[in-house]
């Protein structure tokens, strides 16, 4: 396993790792993307500008963010004398709840063992404790093999534990439970069938839920309509075809259940807030040669 894994890993990654992290400088602003993991994005030094479904959040060093699956999210320098050293936790929700940790996460809904846990988070009185946690994860990964998902689990489960503690959200009731796990089932159904034609009624039938009342219980569950969430999974298999494959617009609308060109361009644009030539020309330029490791250049981070 390389020192440093870049930033924008291949399309199946997540399919065949349970869990990742990885460090990164930030030098230049990056394009708006999409994850269909849970994603925390730690500032291990100098000031972060987030922008994550639109809204911008500062985050100095020692802050976290919090990112649900199907988040639109970028990031971007700010005028700082340091240049931001980030540290990226991905993982799927499963991972937590496999190694026992009570967790569920969407959007507006996201819960660890019963508080709420915060969009973005600042920790003013033990950032130090909160930094050793990132940087052990970030250790204990680079071993390899060898590494230990128990022990990356338990580092996970510190870190929102801290983010959290202060939150008074009482854990979700039954009730809501129930509608969590038939939104999970559209979701899933979704997750499958993107490339098709899928209707609210599909969607609905799937989640056990009359559609009068559907679109109302998954935004509750997911912060997002139906459409929406739809639309935001389409995106992110359209804009990994465009930076991984030669297919013409055409093809990965066609693919990605986006219909033509001219649907696809609509979406990029009101979503993303470009064109996919320009999509695809800020994910050329961001695969920049490898250099040498963060972790080499900062030793603190791997410092007690």
């Amino acid at each position: 396993m390389p020192d440093l894994l870049p930033l924008y890993n291949a399309p199946d990654y997540m399919d065949t790792h349970l869990v990742r992290v990885s460090t990164e400088s930030i030098r230049t602003q990056d394009h708006t993307h999409f994850h269909r993991h849970i994603q925390i994005c730690f500032v291990l030094s100098g000031e972060l500008l987030h922008i994550i479904d639109g809204k911008e959040y500062l985050q100095s060093s020692g802050s976290l963010t919090f990112l649900p699956p199907y988040t639109s999210h970028g990031l971007s320098t700010v005028n700082s004398s340091d240049t931001p050293i980030i540290a990226h936790l991905w993982f799927h929700q499963s991972f937590l709840t496999d190694h026992g940790y009570n967790f569920f996460a969407y959007k507006d809904f996201a819960h660890f063992e019963g508080k709420k846990i915060p969009l973005t988070h600042i920790f003013p009185e033990n950032a130090n404790a909160a930094k050793s946690l990132v940087r052990e994860m970030i250790t204990v990964f680079e071993r390899g093999n060898d590494f230990s998902y128990s022990h990356i689990a338990s580092l996970i489960a510190s870190l929102l534990r801290m983010s959290c503690a202060k939150s008074t959200c009482d854990f979700p009731p039954q009730k809501f439970l129930e509608h969590l796990n038939a939104v999970e089932r559209s979701i899933d159904f979704i997750s499958e069938n993107y490339d098709k034609k899928i209707s609210l009624d599909d969607m609905s039938r799937i989640a056990g839920i009359p559609r009068r009342f559907f679109t109302a219980v998954f935004k509750r569950v997911t912060g997002l309509t139906p459409l929406n969430f739809l639309i935001s999974v389409r995106l992110y298999h359209a804009t990994n075809l465009l930076a991984y494959t030669d297919l013409l617009f055409e093809d990965i609308a066609a693919r990605t259940g986006l219909g033509n060109h001219a649907t696809l361009s609509r979406a990029f644009s009101k979503y993303l807030g470009m064109t996919p030539t320009e999509y695809q020309k800020m994910r050329f330029l961001s695969r920049r040669p490898e250099r040498i490791p963060v972790r080499k250049r900062f030793k603190w981070l791997t410092e007690d």
